[in-house]
Parts: structure tokens; sequence; C-alpha cells
């Protein structure tokens, strides 16, 4: 959860500073992310959502594995 929480934050603060160097008369500057960084962000989304599938089997294995079946 710190993570995501952590990358939450760095994106608020990229966005920020990427609006904020508009004002600064550089005509030649990008406002969006780069594609390095939509890649790095979907990296991160992606092993976030393979650990959380991986936690929730295992749990799921184990409350399968604890039902009496005689």
């Amino acid at each position: 959860m710190i993570e995501l929480q952590l990358l939450w934050a760095w994106m608020h603060a990229r966005l920020g500073k990427n609006r904020g160097t508009e004002d600064d008369g550089d005509e030649g500057s990008d406002a969006g992310f780069t594609t390095l960084e939509w890649v790095a962000i979907a990296g991160v989304v992606i092993v976030a959502a393979i650990v959380i599938a991986t936690i929730l089997m295992n749990e799921a294995k184990t409350g399968a594995n604890n039902v009496k079946v005689q």
C-alpha cells in the first residue's frame, strides 16, 4: 500500500512540475508524460497486480485446503 501511495504522490508531483513548465516561456516543452514514464508506470501497475493476485490466490488455496470434505 505504501508503494502505491508513493507512486500516486510521485505522479501528482510530476504532473504539477510538467504543468508548471508551460508558463516558463519554453515553447518546446511537453506538458505530458514521455513514453518511458508511461512504460515505467505501466510496469509498476502490472507488478502490483501480479503481487496482489498471487496473495489472493495463496489465500484462496489455503482456505480451500482447510475445507473438510468428509
